[in-house]
């Protein structure tokens, strides 16, 4: 959490930024259409959690999916806000949501669309291995800059 706020507190500018929390949904199932999370991924949702408890969110974004809303829905309950669905494929959509002046939002997507939706949003972001689970991405944009930090968070 100390270096969430570092990093944030090393932005200086006047202007709205805009906050961004993106992590990939926690550890699922066996392969199947539409898995569910697994008790490795359960336990990952609740350290999520705890490191994000003290951050005032102002919206929690999620793709249909069911990991990436079982990965969501209690970060957002904490906070009490709705799961706003972004359908995965729907990158065009989630850019514009996200480039809300003055918003601290969380993302919850996948290894093979987070890197998209960085490079998106202005910042650089290297593939995502399938079997990682535990990058935390901060971003902050303001009107002409985009500035990340990689955080991981592991469960034992």
């Amino acid at each position: 959490m100390f270096s969430i706020l570092l990093f944030i507190c090393a932005i200086n500018d006047s202007s709205q930024p805009v906050i961004i929390y993106v992590v990939r949904h926690a550890e699922k199932q066996a392969d199947q259409a539409d898995p569910d999370l697994s008790e490795k991924g359960h336990e990952r949702v609740r350290k999520l959690n705890r490191l994000l408890r003290e951050i005032e969110l102002d919206g929690v974004i999620s793709s249909q999916f069911l990991r990436t809303r079982r990965t969501a829905e209690p970060i957002a309950s904490m906070h009490q806000l709705p799961v706003e669905i972004i359908a995965a494929e729907d990158q065009a959509k989630l850019v514009d949501r996200l480039e809300s002046p003055g918003k601290t939002l969380l993302v919850v997507g996948h290894s093979n669309t987070i890197p998209q939706i960085i490079q998106a949003l202005g910042c650089s972001c290297s593939p995502i291995d399938d079997q990682d689970y535990d990058n935390l991405f901060v971003l902050i944009l303001t009107a002409d800059t985009c500035r990340s930090q990689k955080l991981r968070f592991y469960v034992d």
